[in-house]
């Protein structure tokens, strides 16, 4: 097969780094790919994985003249077999340039909480968790597959599901560092650090953040106030390209999502952070609830008071707890054998690849579903410009997310 991947951009996160894995594990079954888009710092790591580049010259991507012209140009020169397009915005460009302008199938993956009304309801759809699947077939006329994101794996865990005999406890979190999901937990972390050093001074404490974004700067003003303090460090570590050491030296990680699922693949003590004070240590019992809505929650507590005690007291009992540390790696490290490896992600992608070039939409069925969305953008658009409310864009908000019924 001759695939087109876009994504919504190259930079460091989950969504990102799982499409470049994925087209790389096509690559390796033989397959043809190339990677649309503009660049980033996860270029480089493209030409090692066997795919091929092709650049955008347009300064913007998503719902542009210019790139939906771009595109079809792209598809049609390269004749594509199949374009998978990542989250709402590439996927209408690619039903435009793809489907109605070439009759080339078309197959999305949206890795954000919620899938807006406007999704183009034809196109089959992958989505990371049973629960956001469940919500989306609701109104998604279209197959649905759950794809979940994939890890490579680390070391078994009796290598190092271990309490750390000398030096500093290292905690480890790998994070874009963004308003929306990860400020309030990143917070309420370097605070509960910094509240473990002072009532257990004994303890050598270490914080290990790693990763950029929009909400640098106010991170790095908490952490230096803390380790301004002396009781506990809190070490900014930048954006990492492969964050793999960070998470090997780590005792405990703290994470959501993607970046918790690499924790479990490397064997280590792994707790969940959400919104509003949620945080949920990995175990036997927690994983057939994460499993269900993904690696992340909600909780009932919006205060960062409440936050930083709940973090504080699963991060006291696990530090007390040598045999309590090594369950949880060993408990996470065997889910993510069991589901979550990149081998097998590929294989169920390569399957809905083969089914949608056998039953591929009409053009006609393509250009009624794209001018439904272009409506419903619109009218999504004009809410927010009357109502001066952004989150309407937010598919990640809280309140939109799936409960676990058990």
């Amino acid at each position: 097969m001759r695939i087109l991947v876009y994504p919504t951009g190259l930079r460091i996160c989950g969504s990102h780094i799982n499409a470049m894995e994925l087209a790389g594990a096509m690559v390796r079954r033989g397959h043809e790919v190339v990677v649309y888009g503009q660049g980033g710092p996860l270029v480089p790591l493209l030409e090692p994985l066997g795919i091929q580049f092709a650049r955008s010259v347009s300064a913007r991507l998503g719902l542009e003249g210019a790139v939906v012209r771009e595109l079809a140009t792209l598809v049609a020169d390269y004749r594509f077999d199949v374009v998978h397009a990542f989250e709402w915005r590439p996927t209408v460009d690619a039903v435009l340039a793809a489907q109605v302008a070439c009759g080339v199938p078309v197959v999305s993956t949206v890795y954000s909480m919620s899938v807006p009304d406007f999704f183009p309801a034809h196109v089959p759809l992958v989505v990371g968790t049973p629960a956001i699947a469940a919500q989306a077939r609701r109104r998604h006329r279209a197959r649905v597959t759950v794809i979940e994101p994939p890890v490579d794996l680390g070391p078994e865990p009796g290598e190092t599901a271990r309490a750390r005999t000398a030096g500093p406890t290292s905690i480890v979190i790998v994070s874009r560092l963004h308003p929306t999901l990860k400020l309030e937990g990143i917070l309420a972390a370097i605070a509960a650090v910094d509240r473990l050093g002072a009532v257990s001074p004994q303890r050598e404490l270490e914080l290990v953040i790693v990763g950029d974004g929009p909400a640098a700067a106010v991170v790095t003003d908490a952490a230096a106030a803390v380790s301004a303090r002396g009781r506990a460090r809190i070490v900014m570590a930048g954006a990492a390209l492969d964050p793999t050491p960070f998470y090997r030296s780590a005792d405990i990680v703290i994470g959501m999502g993607h970046s918790a699922l690499r924790a479990m693949g490397m064997a280590k003590p792994t707790i969940i952070q959400g919104e509003d004070g949620f945080w949920e240590l990995v175990s036997t019992a927690s994983i057939p609830r994460f499993l269900y809505t993904g690696w992340y929650g909600i909780g009932d507590h919006r205060d960062r008071e409440s936050s930083v005690r709940g973090l504080v007291a699963i991060l006291t009992t696990l530090l007390d707890d040598a045999q309590l540390l090594g369950e949880s790696a060993a408990a996470g490290y065997r889910v993510v054998v069991e589901r979550f490896t990149l081998d097998r992600a590929a294989a169920r992608q390569a399957r809905l690849y083969e089914e949608v070039m056998r039953n591929r939409s009409s053009r006609l069925r393509a250009a009624v579903e794209a001018l439904r969305s272009l409506h419903g953008i619109s009218r999504t658009a004009l809410r927010a410009l009357v109502d001066q409310d952004h989150d309407v864009w937010d598919f990640n908000h809280k309140h939109a997310q799936p409960l676990y019924t058990g």
